[in-house]
């Protein structure tokens, strides 16, 4: 226990006490995402960003009383201020729980220019319901699916505009022969930010075979597709 949560947290807290201001930030890109190179730079209109963060935490136990079960089967969760969870097995070490079931990692998505305030470029719609200022999509768009490359779940966003009534989306999995494999979609939904996870299963609930797949978001008489790779 202490190795795993109270040394840890010792040493953050040592950092933040020595250097109040985040200087470095670490992350990584798909390589679907790695379009352009990255360029750093620094804006000096935009105001300081508070370093204290407040969050709910509680241990959940769905097998019973937590002195009675194995360390590894209870779960961490973490509720930030927005609502949004987090969940880990932070005994368990083997493998984290499936990112399709964390849903979207941003709170919300902006662009920085060298001066001026962030323009707002795409909020999730569960926030952006409960701010009461979503900014819709002007294009339909498919998204890259994350995880890729994925094993237990992937998540598949896309956004769709100011569409009318009458206009059905779907989006559906196929196999390379272009044989339809799996329907996540079909419906009429309002504009903005979505997105639906896929397990690796066929319609039939079958698991399917590895390989690489198409997902394909139709809207009207547009189609959007992608492809994802399925790891087993």
């Amino acid at each position: 226990m202490a190795k795993i949560i109270v040394e840890p947290l010792r040493r953050s807290q040592v950092l933040f006490a020595e250097h109040p201001f985040l200087t470095r930030l670490f992350t990584t890109l798909s390589a679907s995402e790695m379009t352009k190179d990255p360029v750093f730079s620094f804006n000096p209109d935009l105001p300081p960003v508070d370093n204290v963060r407040t969050a709910q935490a509680h241990w959940e136990c769905l097998n019973g009383d937590p002195e009675e079960i194995p360390p590894e089967d209870i779960v961490l969760v973490i509720t930030l201020s927005d609502g949004r969870q987090i969940r880990t097995n932070p005994f368990n070490g083997v493998e984290p729980i499936p990112l399709a079931s964390a849903g979207p990692a941003a709170r919300l998505i902006e662009s920085l220019e060298d001066s001026g305030p962030p323009i707002l470029i795409r909020r999730p719609t569960d926030i952006a319901e409960e701010s009461g200022n979503e900014t819709l999509p002007i294009t339909t768009a498919l998204l890259p699916n994350y995880p890729n490359p994925f094993n237990s779940g992937t998540v598949i966003p896309f956004q769709v505009p100011d569409i009318a009534a009458d206009t059905r989306v779907s989006l559906h999995i196929f196999n390379l022969l272009g044989q339809p494999v799996r329907r996540l979609l079909q419906e009429r939904i309002r504009p903005g930010l979505h997105q639906v996870s896929w397990d690796g299963h066929n319609d039939q609930g079958h698991a399917v075979p590895s390989g690489v797949y198409i997902y394909r978001l139709d809207v009207g008489t547009q189609r959007h597709p992608r492809k994802l790779l399925l790891l087993r």
